[in-house]
This record gives structure tokens, sequence and C-alpha cells, in this order.
């Protein structure tokens, strides 16, 4: 039996953990854009889709190894000049920084290549120190 959707909502805050399933991976994605559009947020779509698919994906594949047991928990928040987007999945982390060290990868290359579309589309990435919760933000532009 799958888990349910659980999620908590404010003004400009958005909070919601899902089983690491592939099909959860475009349930994220639009459940955030959705969010976004709804907020009137300045960030151009396809960035965002793009910095969510990959983050998402990761978490579910990397972090948590496609285990519907485990869970990846979410959280969207925003001001006026900067949306702040969590991702944390209940994985064993990685050497980040070690993977920041590397050479940068083609953006046609299937592996890898989070970091190089992440920054490519604007966004500033932070992991903590375990490697198992990104920290992405976006400053709005003007």
């Amino acid at each position: 039996m799958e888990k349910k959707l659980s999620k908590q909502t404010n003004e400009r805050l958005l909070n919601f953990s899902l089983p690491s399933t592939m099909k959860n991976i475009t349930i994220a994605v639009e459940k955030i854009v959705n969010f976004c559009k709804e907020h009137t947020l300045n960030i151009p779509d396809f960035a965002l889709r793009i910095a969510l698919f990959e983050s998402i994906t990761n978490a579910i594949v990397h972090g948590n190894k496609i285990d519907p047991e485990k869970e990846i928990h979410i959280s969207v928040s925003y001001n006026d000049k900067e949306i702040d987007i969590e991702i944390e999945d209940e994985g064993e982390g990685f050497d980040w920084k070690k993977q920041l060290m590397k050479e940068e990868v083609a953006p046609d290359h299937p592996h890898g290549r989070g970091f190089f579309l992440l920054e490519m589309y604007k966004f500033k990435v932070n992991f903590n120190e375990k490697g198992n919760k990104l920290m992405l933000k976006y400053l709005f532009q003007n």
C-alpha cells in the first residue's frame, strides 16, 4: 500500500513528503511548479522544471534507491528576493564536496550533470554535511 502525500502549507511555505517511486518525481515537480505559479513567483518555468527534475530524481534514485518505504521531504519557501527549495532523502548521503571538485560534465551526458545544470540556470547549490539534503536558492530577477 502506497503512502499518501503529506503536506503542510502557509502563504509562503510548502512542505510535503512522498514515497520514493519514479511516478512521484513528476508529482513533486508539478506540485512545486503549481505553488510557484499560484504565488506568481518570478522564476522561469523551464529552469525551475529542470532543476526540480534533476534534484528530485537524484534524491529518489541515488539517495533512496527507489525504495518506496523511504520518503523524500521537500520544503519550498520564498520572500520578495528569493525562493529556497530543500530536498531531503532518507539515504546515506554522498561526498558532495568531492563531486563538486570533478571536472565539468557535458549537459548531454546521462550522469553527473546535475550541478552543471543547476548552476547554468542560476541556482545556488548547497548540501548538509551528510549529503542527503540539497538546498537550492534562486534569486528573483527584477
